[in-house]
Order: C-alpha cells, then sequence, then structure tokens
C-alpha cells in the first residue's frame, strides 16, 4: 500500500514538474514573443522568477524522493541561465577606474518623499545623496518642478543642466545634470500623456556621449489598484475577489506594456540613427527585466545591470512591487565597470541606478 502511495506521489510529482518546467521556458522567453499573438503575453517575464524558484524547490524535492529525476529540474535550470543571469546577475569585483563617467538615473518623484518624508526633507536627502556621491552626469526622471529648490540647488552644483516637461500635457518633467557641456538637446515624442524622453549631446574630453533620459508609459494604477494588489500578495480577500482584481490589474500592466514597447521602438529608432556613437540610455523603464521593452534595448545595447550589477537589484519599492523596472543600456563603444541599485536611500518610491562608465579609445 506504502508503495503504490509513494508511486503515485512521484507520478504526480512528475507531472507537476513537467508543467513547471514548461512555464518556466515559456516565461522566459515571454519577453520576445509579440504581443499580436494576445496581449497577456507582456505579463509572462514578471513570471519568471517564481517559476524559476519552483523549479529550484522540485529539484531539492526530487533528491529526498526520487534523485536521478532531480536531474530534470536541473537541466531546465541550466537551459535558462541566460535570462536567469539578466534577471539576477552575479558580477564580483566589479570596481570603477580612475578614469570612469558616472551616470546615475534616479525617479525623484518629485521629491514628494513617498509618504516617508515630507517634500522638504526628500529634497534634502536626495540633493545630499547626489552630491555626497560626485555624480558626474544626473537624470531625473519626474524631476521636481522648475522653480522647486532641488532644481534650484542643483543648477547651482552642475554647471551644465537641461530641464524638459513631457508628455502632451506636460505634467511631469525629465532633467539632466552634468559636469560635462550640453551642446544639443531634443525631446522625443513617445506620444504620451506623461511620459517622454529626452536626448542630449555631451563634450567629454573632446569626444560626445549621447545620453536618452527616459519615461516609459507608466502603468496607471489607482492608489485603490495599488491597495488590491497588496491584498492579493497577502492572500487578504476571498479566491473570487482576487481573480477579479487580479484580472483587471494585468490587464492594464498589459496595456501599458505593449505601449512601452511602442516607445521603446521609437527611441531605439533614434539609436540607430546615430549607430556607432557613444550612447548611454537609462530612466524608469515600469518594466522588470526579460519584458519586451527591456528585451527589445538589450538588442541594441548592452544592459548596464547585466554586465556588471549583482543581485535581483529591485528599483521600485512601494506597493509590493518589488521589481527592477530602472534600467541603464550603453553602446558597444562603453565599457560598464560597475552598476548598482542603490537602496540606501528611500526619498522615493524608486531606488537610483548609479552606473560607472568608460569611453573606449
Amino acid at each position: 500500500m506504502f508503495r503504490s502511495l509513494n508511486k503515485l506521489f512521484a507520478r504526480v510529482l512528475l507531472c507537476l514538474n513537467l508543467v513547471v518546467v514548461a512555464l518556466l521556458a515559456v516565461t522566459a522567453v515571454g519577453g520576445q514573443i509579440d504581443p499580436v499573438w494576445g496581449k497577456w503575453t507582456t505579463v509572462l517575464p514578471m513570471l519568471f522568477p517564481v517559476m524559476a524558484a519552483a523549479t529550484l524547490a522540485l529539484a531539492v524535492l526530487w533528491l529526498f524522493v526520487r534523485w536521478p529525476l532531480a536531474l530534470i529540474p536541473i537541466v531546465a535550470l541550466v537551459c535558462v541561465a541566460k535570462p536567469m543571469l539578466t534577471y539576477m546577475p552575479i558580477n564580483i569585483g566589479q570596481y570603477p577606474t580612475s578614469e570612469h563617467i558616472s551616470v546615475l538615473s534616479y525617479n525623484t518623484e518629485a521629491a514628494f518623499g513617498a509618504g516617508r518624508y515630507s517634500h522638504e526633507e526628500a529634497t534634502e536627502q536626495i540633493y545630499d545623496y547626489i552630491i555626497d556621491r560626485d555624480v558626474d552626469v544626473v537624470c531625473l526622471q519626474e524631476a521636481p518642478g522648475l522653480y522647486s529648490e532641488l532644481h534650484r540647488r542643483l543648477k547651482k552644483a552642475y554647471d551644465h543642466h537641461k530641464y524638459e516637461r513631457v508628455g502632451s500635457h506636460k505634467a511631469t518633467a525629465l532633467a539632466i545634470y552634468s559636469r560635462y557641456p550640453i551642446r544639443d538637446l531634443r525631446s522625443i515624442d513617445l506620444g504620451s500623456i506623461g511620459n517622454g524622453a529626452i536626448m542630449a549631446r555631451l563634450k567629454v574630453d573632446g569626444d560626445s556621449l549621447w545620453i536618452v533620459n527616459m519615461h516609459l508609459e507608466s502603468n496607471h494604477f489607482t492608489g485603490a489598484e495599488r491597495e488590491e494588489y497588496n491584498q492579493i500578495i497577502t492572500g487578504a480577500n476571498s479566491r473570487q475577489e482576487m481573480l477579479t482584481q487580479g484580472r483587471t490589474l494585468l490587464s492594464k500592466y498589459a496595456d501599458a506594456s505593449i505601449r512601452r514597447a511602442e516607445q521603446a521602438q521609437t527611441i531605439i529608432d533614434e539609436i540607430r540613427a546615430h549607430a556607432g556613437r557613444h550612447i548611454v540610455v537609462c530612466g524608469d523603464m515600469n518594466e522588470p527585466p526579460l519584458a519586451r521593452a527591456h528585451q527589445m534595448f538589450a538588442a541594441e545595447l548592452n544592459d548596464a545591470y547585466r554586465d556588471a550589477g549583482t543581485g535581483v537589484g529591485y528599483s521600485f519599492n512601494l506597493s509590493g512591487f518589488y521589481f527592477r523596472i530602472d534600467h541603464v543600456f550603453a553602446s558597444p563603444t562603453i565599457d560598464v565597470e560597475q552598476c548598482r541599485v542603490d537602496q540606501s536611500i528611500d526619498a522615493s518610491d524608486h531606488y537610483p541606478v548609479l552606473t560607472h562608465l568608460k569611453i573606449r579609445e
């Protein structure tokens, strides 16, 4: 009797394992699937870490049940090593040289403090952080107002600066503060109400460095919907309520993700027009690694965090949305020496991404 139950358990576990491995494979390539096959494909990359963790757990379980079958999940994990290292890279001993250029990408939430600090406190913390890090180029998304204290103080700290309101409603702003002269600046229209991108040419030691500061389409979750998300992940509601809420949230995310892919293509067209030049693209993408917009940029440029970061590095820190949605990409003519999501400051709902780069001779 016991032996029969043991066989039954092993068969059920094997079927479960095959399903999980199949889902792991699909979520690993989800960002490469054209949304023409259905907008829900855009959600798949978000599930990749869940499927990877489940596959790892099954590998451990098989070691205690029937250890030879542990090869199934282990081989599956080896096959998705590349997307796993994109999601959670391991780069040990990455240190910048004395000749590096430091670039900071930071969605400051207009220095509203993420509900943790007052506007004045957030302004002070963000300013002190930037000055203490001695950053060469600062790219802000959701930058504070043109007459804000933070903008006034950063203008004094940096000789060169540009500020641009973006989106058809001009409701949010992007800003660049630089130690290097800014020769050109142009806005890239992303066809959005409140999101956009700017492209600037910096003069760096006789060479030109092109910087794209972007803020791709937001998910437009309301405060109530963010609370619903928290209820889902904590299991506070009934199963039916969670299914209804989850379907609504995923639908909004999928629609926004399709828009972000379109916006990414607009920026990529600009990048291709400057092929062969030193280019850095950074900002709040509102997409995790492996998502379609992320994959589109990664096909054109090098993912700085993938090449020189370590760990999951989630950059959004509010409402349980713990994903790395802020990214930096660099052209092949630039070496990425170090990239990290700095979680030492929580004055915004995003953590800053600090990258050290070196332009090749």
